[in-house]
């Protein structure tokens, strides 16, 4: 097939290119930039003209966005969109029911909130990991020595406010900022659980939300002020509470190394070692690492991180907080093990730094089951698999 790649700055779009090529198709990148061109007319209208001279069975891109919809739809063709981020309010719109578009989404509660808004091409499809090219990696004894470690954690701590978080703020009443910071507190406290739009509930709750906090909705959006305000504001605040207590906590029992960015001066015993090269580096990091941590992101209810995907991709052992998709694909204690809250957090920890032989065959048999079952090709054959389908379905009806 002819197939015309959106590509934008993601994680893991290097590996779906190289997938498609390898099993025989002819691709075509071209560049997005979601910030700007996906809410941009004349892009659109350029998008359509390229669509009606240049020939593609398929336009494929990681998330969804509206403005390669209304092309495709002008034009026909099939646009396929796997989503790899949460939240991802772009897809709560009326494009998402054209016909010609086929949305995967790596989170079950996300794929079942879609349906029941009567979106019809909506599946579940977890995200991948390409352990071929990972064993590939090659390292020097100074990297090892950079990498190596007790425990480990990569990845940002939110603590830096986004353009849309400062303008909920910004707009937020007093007193509603602090109920917010109460709700984000006391969810941070509760790992088992995720209560943040139903908190928000209340009639005069949802007035302050709807008339006080003025936030910009996408054209043609579906998603309530509710949801937006849970995934944009509420979500990233939970998520900040809960990454900096398990780097105190566990910096105080434990050694850990953080990978990250951000700040972490405040934790005087964790060791900052900066940001790490996504393709190249971070491997390195979950292979030589005794125990990589994973504290997901609060507006994923359900789905497996891509950190998750990789760490056991590179023969990493996984230790993460609960996601229920986890359990679909692998078991706890034998391929990885999860974590209900911060003593059971702390004291798989200990055990598992004590219990090597145990520690390093569950890491071997995560690796085993990503490398046999969870690479991009056969993902991508089963998206395709299920778009042929849909489309004789189409045809038929």
């Amino acid at each position: 097939m002819r197939i015309l790649f959106i590509e934008w700055q993601c994680f893991g779009a290097m590996h779906v290119v190289k997938a498609l090529e390898e099993l025989g198709h002819e691709v075509e990148r071209v560049e997005f930039n979601p910030n700007k061109d996906n809410t941009d007319e004349s892009y659109v209208r350029e998008a359509i003209k390229v669509l009606s001279y240049q020939y593609f069975d398929i336009v494929l891109s990681y998330n969804f966005f509206s403005a390669i919809a209304r092309a495709c739809h002008e034009n026909g063709v099939i646009y396929i969109s796997w989503l790899y981020d949460s939240p991802l309010f772009q897809v709560w719109n009326t494009t998402a029911y054209y016909p010609e578009c086929y949305i995967f989404s790596f989170d079950q509660d996300q794929c079942d909130g879609l349906k029941r808004e009567g979106i019809r091409n909506v599946y579940y499809m977890p995200l991948a990991a390409e352990t071929i090219y990972i064993d590939t990696i090659t390292e020097t004894k100074e990297q090892v020595d950079r990498f190596k470690g007790d425990v480990a954690f990569v990845g940002k701590l939110y603590e830096k406010k986004t353009d849309i978080q400062r303008k909920i703020y910004k707009a937020s009443p007093e007193f509603f900022r602090g109920y917010a910071d109460a709700i984000a507190e006391a969810q941070a406290q509760l790992q088992s659980a995720n209560f943040l739009e139903e908190v928000l509930e209340p009639a005069d709750i949802q007035k302050c939300i709807l008339e006080g906090l003025k936030m910009d909705k996408e054209e043609g959006t579906i998603a309530s002020s509710v949801s937006l305000y849970a995934g944009y504001y509420l979500a990233p605040n939970v998520t900040l509470r809960e990454r900096r207590n398990m780097i105190k906590k566990v910096s105080e029992s434990f050694a850990l190394n953080v990978f990250t960015l951000s700040s972490t001066k405040r934790y005087k015993k964790a060791v900052n070692k900066g940001g790490v090269d996504y393709y190249k580096e971070m491997p390195l990091v979950f292979r030589h690492s005794k125990i990589n941590l994973n504290m997901t992101l609060r507006s994923i209810k359900t789905g497996i991180p891509l950190r998750c995907w990789d760490i056991m991709a590179a023969g990493g052992f996984l230790l993460t907080n609960y996601q229920a998709d986890m359990l679909k694909h692998f078991e706890p204690g034998v391929d990885f093990d999860y974590f209900i809250n911060e003593e059971d957090m702390l004291q798989k920890i200990e055990y598992y730094l004590n219990h090597e032989e145990e520690r390093r065959k569950i890491a071997r048999n995560g690796y085993e089951k990503v490398k046999k079952y969870h690479g991009y090709k056969m993902r991508l054959q089963e998206i395709f698999r299920i778009v042929e389908e849909g489309e004789k379905s189409r045809c038929v009806r």
